[in-house]
C-alpha cells in the first residue's frame, strides 16, 4: 500500500524557486480538489510533482488518472 501525494513548485525565468505549495496527501481512492489562487507575477515555470510513499508491501506504484493543472493568464 502506498500513500499518494502531489505538490506544486513555482519558478521564475531563471529557474529560481519562488514558492512551494503544501504537499497534499490522501488515502482515498478518489480525489477532487478544486481551488483558485493567484500565482506570483514573475512565475515562469510550474513543476507539478507527484509522489508515493510505500507504507508496506513490495512495490511503490501509484497511478493518477485525469490529473491536470489549469492556469489562466490575467
Amino acid at each position: 500500500m502506498t500513500s499518494p501525494a502531489i505538490g506544486l513548485s513555482l519558478f521564475d525565468a531563471f529557474r529560481e524557486p519562488i514558492e512551494h505549495s503544501q504537499i497534499l496527501t490522501s488515502l482515498s481512492t478518489q480525489w477532487e480538489n478544486v481551488s483558485t489562487r493567484i500565482t506570483a507575477n514573475n512565475t515562469d515555470f510550474v513543476d507539478f510533482v507527484m509522489m508515493a510513499t510505500r507504507n508496506h508491501g513490495h512495490d511503490n506504484d501509484r497511478y493518477f488518472d485525469a490529473l491536470f493543472l489549469l492556469l489562466n493568464a490575467q
